[in-house]
């Protein structure tokens, strides 16, 4: 044989078949599979961790406003005139308006407010920049893991984050522009006993919010809640949670607007409860819609089984949607006078 017969021979012999083209492919697709849950695994760790620092820096700012005002930011505020149905006017902002000062967005609070008197101002929708304002996105209100805010045709500026309005009554109706019948939301009362809105234990005397924060309904100077109203202790008390746009019309309407869910979030609808559905949906599901006031004001967020808070002491939880829902109540109220050190685990 010819020594170039033997040079094509070892070239032949290098050559991969098809068979073994197809095995090596079937191999790095297996591992590729084993692989992404892993990769997908990490990623929501690090979107999880961004998260909780989200809170802290809230509750850092939360207690900054403490120690200028002596007391907490409001929930939000909104009053209702004589009509059927009434006409919502609202104004003077929610809290996550009144942190940012505190948290170096100076500049975008006295866009909204300097120069506006915020007694006489009814509706910062009347504002002339209010829109523009409404469109301004703020990181330290975002969580990475949230798929609401690219879904957003709006383009409004969004927030995973609210105040708490902790254990409120809810009704079996949806709202006025809704009107559907939830069953679920009145079985959301049965933890109360009695069932009255909010159950005598759980607020403090004087104090009209079961949770630290609520939605005013006065002109007059709201009353808000002081840190001595938490008889539970700050480190038993839910300040702040999570919330889906997707899941909560309130919510998607952005943080500037003052229906933003803040000081109305309650805990008593579970914790990651769905109601996610389109409002299209309302007419033969009432439960699960997005815009059912007394399903979707709830805390949920897109971490698998449960959902972030933020508590009075200025830690982070995470709390699971299996959570003993009486216990969940008692972390929601301000003075409801229960122990409830030892009772629950949670993981920072």
């Amino acid at each position: 044989m010819s020594e170039r017969s033997w040079a094509r021979r070892g070239r032949e012999a290098k050559a991969f078949t098809l068979v073994e083209l197809l095995v090596v492919i079937a191999i790095i697709a297996i591992l590729i599979a084993l692989l992404l849950p892993a990769i997908q695994q990490v990623r929501e760790a690090a979107r999880r961790s961004t998260c909780s620092s989200n809170l802290k820096q809230l509750g850092i700012a939360l207690h900054s406003y403490n120690d200028t005002y002596k007391r907490l930011p409001l929930g939000s505020w909104a009053r209702w005139e004589g009509a059927d149905p009434p006409p919502l006017v609202e104004g003077r902002g929610t809290t996550l308006h009144h942190l940012l000062p505190f948290i170096e967005q100076m500049q975008l609070y006295e866009a909204i407010y300097k120069g506006y008197d915020l007694n006489a101002m009814k509706m910062i929708e009347k504002h002339p920049n209010f829109d523009r304002i409404r469109k301004t996105w703020v990181l330290l209100f975002l969580c990475p893991s949230d798929d609401g805010q690219f879904l957003n045709t709006s383009k409004y500026g969004l927030s995973n984050y609210v105040s708490s309005a902790g254990p409120r009554y809810v009704s079996d109706q949806g709202n006025h522009l809704t009107p559907c019948l939830c069953p679920e939301g009145a079985a959301f009362n049965q933890l109360f006993k009695p069932n009255v809105d909010p159950p005598t234990g759980f607020r403090r005397k004087g104090f009209p919010a079961a949770g630290p924060f609520y939605r005013h309904h006065s002109l007059n100077n709201p009353r808000t809640c002081t840190l001595a109203d938490v008889l539970d202790g700050l480190s038993y008390t839910i300040f702040m949670g999570e919330v889906r746009s997707r899941c909560t019309s309130q919510v998607r309407s952005g943080w500037a607007h003052s229906d933003n869910a803040c000081g109305v979030t309650s805990t008593t609808i579970p914790i990651n409860y769905n109601s996610c559905g389109d409002r299209s949906l309302a007419s033969f599901d009432g439960c699960h819609t997005d815009c059912n006031w007394n399903t979707a004001l709830g805390f949920k967020s897109c971490h698998p089984g449960g959902a972030q808070f933020l508590f009075g002491d200025g830690s982070v939880r995470f709390l699971p949607d299996d959570i003993d829902m009486w216990l969940y109540q008692c972390l929601g109220a301000i003075a409801d006078r229960n122990r409830t050190d030892g009772m629950f685990s949670v993981t920072n």
